[in-house]
């Protein structure tokens, strides 16, 4: 038995829903029945809730699989969208926190000691601003009205050897662990995440510069390591589809 028919005959209902949809191609309104079915899932209610309580976690640390972006991104990746109330006030909470560069914000608390103001505030980091941006993007939201300055900007950023660590201007003087001039892998990950995304940037040379850029990090990564980050190969390979 192949995995996917695996799948179809023993995999949760959301995990049913998924492949359905974005492995066989079925149509929405074809797999109606069994996406309520995956609505219903305990788990997927319980992550539900927790995106429509968007800014109820500081963003600390940003790896963090309970931060509601990562939680937004897994259930907008399962095939759900703005269609599921819950998404939709998440993606509302996110709009309503944007800088005048098109950029979203993120709640976050900087101590004093690494930069910062000690208090709650909202700005963004470049390993986290592009995340909110896809989520938009994946959950329908106009990239020319709302997206598309937000991008551009980001991009301004970009350097020869990748992405830098860069963050708003309410969180002061914090930046990674790392040396000034060096890109921040993780950064650039989700810009080309992001980039991939989007036609007009799918396989422009930016975005193929940043992905050859991480790969060669990938490769030398027992020598060269900015910002502490070391790479697992599978996570790149699924950020470049596009330029295939």
């Amino acid at each position: 038995m192949d995995v996917v028919s695996f799948i179809l005959n023993n995999g949760e209902t959301w995990l049913q829903y998924a492949t359905k949809l974005n492995i066989i191609k079925e149509s929405k309104e074809n797999l109606s029945d069994l996406r309520l079915q995956a609505l219903a899932d305990l788990r997927i209610k319980t992550y539900l809730n927790d995106v429509a309580d968007y800014h109820s976690i500081l963003v600390r640390n940003h790896k963090d699989p309970d931060l509601p972006i990562h939680k937004l991104l897994f259930l907008l990746d399962i095939g759900f969208d703005a269609d599921v109330s819950e998404i939709r006030i998440a993606t509302g909470k996110i709009m309503k926190n944007k800088d005048g560069n098109g950029v979203y914000k993120s709640l976050t608390n900087i101590p004093k000691h690494f930069g910062g103001s000690g208090e709650d505030i909202f700005g963004w980091c470049l390993c986290d601003a592009p995340l909110l941006l896809y989520a938009l993007l994946r959950a329908g939201i106009d990239y020319e009205k709302h997206l598309k300055q937000g991008v551009d900007y980001l991009v301004s950023f970009h350097k020869a050897s990748g992405f830098p660590c860069t963050v708003s201007q309410e969180l002061g003087k914090f930046r990674g662990p790392g040396r000034k001039d060096d890109c921040c892998p993780y950064a650039s990950l989700i810009m080309l995440k992001l980039l991939s995304a989007i036609p007009e940037y799918c396989k422009a040379e930016i975005t193929i510069t940043t992905a050859m850029n991480i790969l060669s990090l990938w490769e030398n990564s027992l020598e060269r390591h900015p910002y502490m980050f070391y790479f697992v190969l599978s996570h790149i390979r699924a950020n470049l589809e596009c330029l295939y």
